[in-house]
């Protein structure tokens, strides 16, 4: 046999003239539909011999005179042509076919039709030209069809013309000649965008099958094999491939490519076929696949991303039905899968098309691209396997990223189920989670509505706690103002009364400010611990000098120690310190806090404060302060509690309220706690704090320290360890001929012989020895005591000459002009008696309507205005005043003076447009500070005042005259204005005895609180106890007639014994100023160079009359304070030497 002209072709067309095309079923029936007139489409998978057949048709047809176009769509054009040049090479494709091209100018009549459309002139040319010039049957065969997929716009036109071609038969005869046969690789549905229109309904489908066994036997003619072993080897074959023609062509060339290894038998063709197969096609499929035929199946397979899943899903069924085939029904959109070829449809049921496609596309293959292209294929094979549970449904964010993820592609049903039982589940699951937040909500509305009504509740205590607050604050404030008011009194005529005092009496005075200072601190404490709790507690940094300090401490302390027969003992640094800037306020409050609590605590023994210079660098000094009693020692919970630095609430139970108070003051002062204690050792409460300095270190005065020495033993070694660093030693017989002054213990040493020279060693707090004869020792000093104030007194005593009572002197010619707003009679005594001092005069008003009425009536130079009056109080009153029409009255100083300590009233007194706020009791040393501030000079001491002793005071039955004069410093004739002023004001003339008992329940207590102040501050106690009484049965409502009567009785029984005794024409008596007098100034002078420079310079103006002063206030102003310490030294050293 001739194998040159019996080869077989794989792909392409097959021509029919050749031996190894084999005619099918399809050849007739196509070739029948066509001579009928039917429009015919082919629509099958790729290499299944669609363009052989449509060449075999049309050779055929044209045997029959019929003449046949054939047209490639695919060479027209696809992706970058436009509809008009797609439709025009259609037409040329036409004109070609049929001839035309030589008689017909195809562009020319394109362009004379003009605007119409494409596929109007596409219909025009086959109705006005085609037919008209091509006589007979004419067919057009369309290959390639499915190319028209790829046009960038729709073809839906093209499809609709054809239609129009077979409907238009009915009325034009002519059409009845033209037929079309479309063949290519897709589904009617492909072709047609718009899928409510349907030409294919009118066509004519030819199905397109692989060899029949019969049909095949063709082929054994090219195989060179003898006829039998040939006929085994294209059954064998026929086996393998189903008749696909590619395939079958494709194995009958490769076994005439081994015609020289034939089989040897019939027997062993299909073991050379199977062997054959192996070897050439499946061994390495891909690699091997050329022509391409299987690689073309996978990737029309696997491509088409919408239709993939669902038609590798099928062949998986396909595969799985086996031999028996997979009903038609029981699957959708199959028709995918057989435009691939993998299959085929036979009398209702799917089989794989062949065996060797089932070998290379395999289970295992299938379901590897299963399971690469389905994102939730673990999830969906679960649920097949656990007989679809809900547990392996997908849920949450899987299920929403594979509803994306499917979304316009086309599943298999099994994955619909999945999905939409997947979903059924979720929403169930939402269902149960509204319905579980529908009751949450529920629960939450109830809960909040609880919540509401608690918050309420919590809102209704805040508002109790907040007016209990306020009521407290209100307390405490008038509390306070009604304790500062007598306290204020007994400060400032103390004050008044010390001026040029013996030593002693100096001392008591001293003590007495100290303990009235005290006082004012305990009402500091409630005051500021009721800050404490609200979080408004803030310190106040001013310069002061460590020792002043602990003095005054000791002098507080001291006679508390004395009374409870303890040993009080300061332990603190030998040499003197410079200021310290600090809050000395609060610094004093918690040690004497400590002190209070140590003393209360320890039964016997002794008391020690220790202060302990820890570093000290150019501009601060470390601190250790500690206080150590002999007592049982601390409780437990309060060392706790003072350790502990996380507890700080206010309210801490254990420690009380000084010690919480404390441990607040020291935490804002940054400073650390150090707590020890030992059952009935004691214990030691300590801090340690860092100060900044101010200022130069001060020096020790006492030059004359040969005069100065002691006697005997002394009660401490601290006492000793401070003269000697002053530079006083233990005296010999020799020095002790020659001192000036000679200090000893009386309780230690009893010296033979006592003189004025000698000064007894006495504790703090106690005034006189058991062991001390009172008539001849005349000078006494307390123990303990810093360096600087032990350089002070030892300095005071050496030049201290008793003076002759001075004259109450008046200053005539005042420079500055006050207007002091003060209901309380002694108050207003003891602030013109300090204005008098300091050359300025005074007019008093009892009220604000009285004060509004004077600054419009009188120029002043600045007002002090008491906030709580009578009528009009100093708020409404400075309102009043700001609000007058002229802009000096919103110029002029308006001073604040109130026993109301509290930050609000600061505030409110700023509010009201007062320029500053002083408390009582009034601070001589602040209200003169104050008042240079205000009026731009400084202010200057006019007069010393000492009062003449007067005998009549003691007539008086109702006086209680020694307390008073107590009060008062002893001076009688301060006393002796006071109780006049008293009669006059509250005289019989003066009084509306009848209508006081008519006034409202206000009106009457006010009056009361005024009468109880002041005939307590001038010693009429009995008035001042009944008023009292009074004024609280006033409050209740319960004050009867006959209450006013005895009171009326009293005060005017009172006043007439005052008017009837009282000298009313006491001369003032002129005392001069001897040597004596000048040396105890300035010995005075020396001790205020350290502690206040304003109260120095006032003193030093009394001296302006003589020629040393002005060196010395030149030197003061310029504080050269080291200048003025020389230069007074050496005017006391010309007295001495005079």
């Amino acid at each position: 046999m001739d194998l040159a002209s019996s080869s077989y072709q794989v792909g392409g067309s097959i021509s029919s003239s050749t031996s190894i095309y084999v005619e099918r079923q399809a050849d007739q029936e196509l070739t029948q539909a066509l001579l009928e007139g039917k429009f015919c489409y082919v629509f099958n998978s790729r290499q299944m011999g669609k363009s052989s057949l449509l060449l075999h048709t049309k050779e055929h047809l044209q045997q029959q005179n019929i003449t046949c176009c054939f047209i490639d769509v695919s060479r027209i054009g696809s992706t970058d042509t436009k509809s008009e040049q797609w439709y025009g090479g259609l037409v040329y494709e036409l004109c070609r076919g049929f001839g035309l091209i030589g008689t017909f100018d195809v562009l020319k009549w394109w362009r004379e039709l003009g605007e119409l459309t494409p596929a109007q002139k596409l219909s025009d040319f086959l109705e006005k030209v085609l037919l008209p010039n091509c006589p007979g049957q004419l067919v057009v065969f369309l290959d390639e069809i499915d190319s028209v997929l790829s046009l960038p716009f729709s073809s839906d036109d093209f499809f609709s013309v054809i239609r129009f071609c077979f409907n238009q038969r009915a009325a034009n005869k002519e059409f009845e000649r033209l037929q079309f046969a479309l063949f290519g690789v897709a589904l009617p549905t492909d072709l047609m965008t718009n899928k409510t229109r349907s030409p294919f309904n009118i066509g004519h489908a030819v199905s397109l099958q692989g060899f029949q066994s019969a049909e095949a036997v063709h082929l054994v003619k090219g195989l060179p094999f003898n006829q039998d072993i040939a006929q085994a080897m294209v059954q064998r074959i026929v086996y393998w491939t189903g008749g696909q023609p590619f395939l079958t062509q494709k194995l009958c060339q490769l076994s005439v490519n081994r015609h020289d290894q034939p089989p040897l038998s019939v027997e062993q063709c299909c073991e050379w076929v199977d062997e054959l197969i192996e070897q050439e096609v499946l061994a390495d499929w891909e690699g091997q696949d050329n022509p391409e035929h299987l690689r073309t199946i996978r990737d029309r397979l696997l491509l088409d991303e919408q239709h993939t899943l669902q038609s590798l899903s099928i062949y998986q069924k396909v595969l799985e039905a086996g031999d028996k085939g997979l009903p038609l029904e029981q699957v959708s959109g199959h028709s995918r899968l057989y435009l691939t070829g993998l299959i085929e449809v036979i009398r209702g049921r799917i089989y794989s098309r062949n065996r060797l496609y089932t070998q290379v596309y395999d289970m295992n293959w299938v379901t590897s691209q299963l399971s690469a292209r389905r994102p939730y294929f673990e999830a969906f094979n679960a649920w097949l396997d656990s007989g679809q549970s809900d547990e392996q449904l997908l849920q949450g964010q899987a299920l929403q990223e594979a509803r994306s993820w499917a979304k316009g592609k086309a599943l298999p049903d099994d994955d619909y189920r999945f999905l939409a039982a997947s979903q059924d589940a979720e929403k169930r699951k939402i269902e149960a989670l509204n319905q579980q937040l529908t009751q949450e909500i529920k629960e939450r509305e109830l809960a909040q509505q609880q919540l509401k009504e608690a918050l309420d509740d919590v809102k209704k205590a805040q508002q109790e706690a907040e007016r209990a607050n306020q009521a407290k604050s209100e307390f405490l404030r008038r509390v306070s103002h009604e304790v500062r008011t007598p306290i204020n009194a007994v400060l400032g005529l103390s004050y008044l009364a010390q001026q040029g005092s013996d030593p002693v009496t100096m001392s008591y005075l001293e003590k007495i400010h100290n303990s009235a200072n005290y006082l004012l601190g305990m009402i500091g404490d409630i005051v500021d611990y009721s800050q404490i709790e609200q979080g408004k507690l803030r310190l106040d940094p001013t310069p002061f000098y460590l020792d002043t300090l602990l003095d005054k401490l000791v002098d507080i302390i001291g006679q508390r120690a004395v009374n409870q027969g303890l040993a009080l003992r300061l332990h603190s640094p030998l040499q003197p310190l410079p200021k310290v800037l600090g809050d000395e306020l609060r610094l004093e409050q918690v040690l004497l806090n400590i002190l209070t609590n140590a003393i209360k605590n320890t039964e016997h023994g002794s008391i020690d404060l220790s202060v302990n210079l820890l570093e000290q660098s150019e501009n601060a000094l470390t601190l250790a302060f500690s206080i150590n009693d002999t007592g049982p020692g601390l409780p437990t919970a309060v060392i706790d509690a003072l350790v502990d630095t996380e507890q700080h609430s206010p309210k801490n139970n254990s420690l009380g309220m000084g010690l919480n108070l404390c441990k607040q003051l020291v935490s804002l002062m940054n400073g650390t706690w150090k707590i020890s204690a030992e059952p009935s050792k004691g214990s030691q409460v300590g801090f340690t704090i860092t100060l900044a300095t101010v200022g130069q270190v001060p020096q020790l005065q006492l030059s004359d320290t040969q005069d100065v020495c002691y006697f005997g033993d002394l009660p401490h070694p601290e006492i000793s360890q401070r003269l000697q660093a002053i530079g006083i030693q233990h005296a010999n017989d020799a020095q002790l001929l020659a001192a000036k002054l000679i200090l000893f213990d009386p309780k230690l040493t009893q010296p033979k012989t006592l003189d004025s020279r000698w000064v007894a060693l006495l504790p703090s707090g106690q005034n006189q020895s058991a062991s001390l004869p009172k008539s001849r020792v005349t000078r006494l000093l307390n123990y303990p005591m810093t360096i600087s104030k032990l350089d002070r007194h030892l300095q005071s005593m050496l030049h201290y000459r008793p003076q002759t009572d001075l004259q109450n002197e008046t200053v005539t010619d005042s420079q500055w002009s006050v207007l002091v707003a003060e209901d309380n009679d002694i108050n207003q005594q003891v602030i013109s008696e300090l204005l008098a001092r300091w050359g300025i005069a005074s007019v008093i008003s009892e009220n604000g309507q009285q004060a509004l009425t004077a600054v419009q009536q009188q120029d002043f130079d600045l007002v002090l205005m008491d906030v709580n009056m009578p009528l009009m109080n100093g708020l409404q009153a400075t309102e009043a005043i700001r609000a007058l029409d002229d802009i000096k009255y919103q110029q002029l100083p308006i001073i604040a003076m109130t026993a109301h300590a509290h930050e609000e009233d600061r505030q409110a007194t700023q509010a009201a447009g007062m320029n500053e706020h002083v408390t009582k009791p009034i601070d001589p040393n602040a209200l003169k500070t104050t008042l240079e501030k205000y009026l731009n000079a400084p202010i200057s001491a006019q007069t010393s005042v000492h009062s003449k002793r007067v005998d009549w005071l003691e007539t008086i039955p109702q006086l209680r005259l020694r307390e008073t004069l107590d009060r008062v410093a002893d001076n009688r004739s301060l006393l002796q204005r006071l109780v006049r002023r008293f009669a006059e004001q509250y005289s019989p003339a003066q009084v509306d005895w009848q209508g006081l008992p008519h006034q409202t329940q206000a009106q009457q207590a006010n009056w009361l609180h005024t009468l109880k102040g002041t005939s307590s501050n001038v010693g009429l106690a009995d008035i001042a106890a009944l008023a009292a009484s009074m004024e609280q049965e006033a409050a209740n409502q319960s004050l009867q007639l006959n209450q006013w009567q005895l009171l009326q009785q009293q005060v005017s029984q009172a006043c007439t014994t005052i008017f009837t005794v009282s000298d009313n024409n006491t001369s003032a008596q002129t005392a001069t100023q001897d040597k004596g007098n000048l040396k105890a100034q300035l010995t005075e002078l020396y001790r205020l160079l350290e502690e206040d420079l304003s109260e120095a310079q006032q003193l030093l103006a009394t001296l302006s009359e003589y020629p040393q002063y002005t060196d010395i206030a030149s030197a003061l102003d310029e504080f050269r304070t080291d200048d003025v310490e020389q230069l007074v030294h050496n005017w006391l050293q010309q007295l001495e030497d005079a």
